[in-house]
């Protein structure tokens, strides 16, 4: 479809099929909810790591103090980025960075679990299943934050380059820049 085919309001409902902009802005985590999701993660940070500490002091065979320390190990990588993701705003390599290392943390949090549950340390478990539970919500809205920005940047950068590919594959002329739109640039 010609660009010049598009009047304004016929352009913004073919966005609308792709762009649900309500969802999109209620999933990214900015202003008070970036705030409020970073408060989120600082108290699920420290509760496992209270959980994994108490784990590691309590339990010394090699199996437990191995999980104990990748775990640690991976929340003490996490622990200053959600600050990050924050300050950085719309740039969807940082949160997705942060979504694959919780992601990773998630198993080794499920290891430690298993293996608590595996020595009948009950407590402990109980522990660190509550963390990961509330670390869960958090993974979520993360998740969320990077589909939405995800789909942002699809939309405004990757599908205008399908477009000139298209018109290079199928040899359709690329529509030519106006003498208005070249000064604008």
């Amino acid at each position: 479809m010609p660009a010049d085919y598009l009047d304004t309001n016929e352009a913004l409902r073919q966005l609308n099929l792709y762009f649900d902009v309500a969802s999109v802005r209620a999933s990214l985590l900015t202003e008070d909810r970036g705030r409020a999701w970073e408060d989120d993660c600082g108290r699920v940070f420290r509760r496992l790591w209270a959980a994994l500490k108490q784990a590691g002091e309590s339990h010394r065979d090699e199996q437990t103090q191995r999980l104990v320390q990748r775990a640690l190990g991976l929340l003490s990588d996490v622990w200053d980025t959600p600050p990050l993701v924050i300050e950085r705003g719309l740039r969807p390599e940082t949160a997705g960075d942060l979504l694959g290392r919780l992601t990773r943390l998630q198993v080794y949090l499920v290891q430690v679990r298993r293996r608590l549950s595996e020595i009948e340390s009950a407590g402990l478990e109980l522990s660190v299943r509550e963390g990961m539970d509330d670390l869960a919500f958090a993974v979520a809205r993360l998740g969320a934050h990077v589909h939405a920005l995800t789909s942002v940047y699809d939309l405004l950068m990757v599908r205008p380059c399908l477009r000139i590919l298209e018109h290079w594959l199928f040899s359709a002329p690329i529509p030519v820049e106006t003498e208005e739109e070249a000064e604008i640039e």
